[in-house]
């Protein structure tokens, strides 16, 4: 894509999509993108990212978009400095799409920017290496609909995020890959559920053990009938259990 310069041409242009975009040039038509009043909806997908991620959701942020979506594929590491919002500069939109890697306190960050969000799905979410907590709380009072997958994170962690964000979920979509097998605890997440998810209706669960040398049967594998109770079932949400290459994989659906 050639580098241009926006102008009265663009200027009732709502949605944008930029495919296989560099991180410089992105930059510089980001630079243009806030010249245009009606833009709401933008995705972007980067074929490298040799700058730090971060600089470009601060652009993004200070963008009146109601529509993100971005893309980093096969990129493990990524930088995503991003600093603490300051006072009454948070971002309109209300749908994110995050498919690229993430820490979780990279994640925590991104959100206390996106107060407004009703519908967040980020696709590769992985445990964080400092291990520090932010204590804030996220507060998105329009978030409806959550999908996640995870990677290495423990229960507790993902328990104590969910309830930071104090949104009245009506959708959570869950895909997990973790040792921790608090995850497989029904009677845990049907405590969670009805003291913290009051208005929810879809229930989407996926865990994947991996068979392997270190696999073994826990306290927490006995539990798993636990996910066939009257609670589970009242709400036409039901438990499968099969195997999938090297994999054992715990399933909750809708019916």
């Amino acid at each position: 894509m050639n580098l241009f310069i926006i102008d009265s041409l663009f200027s009732r242009l709502e949605s944008l999509t930029l495919n296989s975009i560099s991180t410089y040039k992105l930059l510089i038509i980001l630079f243009y993108l806030k010249s245009l009043p009606y833009l709401s909806s933008l995705s972007i997908c980067l074929n490298n990212c040799s700058h730090d991620l971060g600089d470009i959701y601060q652009i993004i942020f200070h963008l009146s978009l109601k529509y993100f979506r971005v893309a980093v594929p096969r990129h493990p590491h990524l930088c995503i400095t991003i600093p603490i919002v300051a006072q009454n500069q948070f971002s309109s939109i209300e749908y994110l799409f995050i498919y690229h890697r993430c820490t979780f306190n990279q994640l925590t960050i991104i959100l206390l920017h996106t107060p407004r969000l009703s519908h967040l799905h980020c696709f590769n979410i992985i445990e964080s290496k400092d291990h520090s907590k932010s204590e804030s709380m996220i507060k998105l009072h329009s978030l409806t609909h959550l999908t996640m997958t995870l990677y290495n994170l423990e229960f507790d962690d993902f328990e104590e995020f969910l309830l930071k964000l104090c949104s009245p979920l009506q959708l959570f979509d869950a895909k997990i890959k973790s040792r921790d097998r608090i995850y497989l605890n029904a009677d845990r997440w049907e405590r969670f559920i009805s003291q913290n998810m009051t208005s929810l209706i879809r229930f989407i669960f996926r865990y994947s053990d991996i068979i392997d040398d270190e696999f073994e049967l826990t306290f927490y594998h006995s539990l798993i009938n636990r996910f066939t109770s009257s609670f589970w079932i009242d709400r036409k949400w039901f438990f499968k259990l099969f195997i999938e290459e090297d994999e054992l994989i715990y399933s909750i659906r809708p019916y």
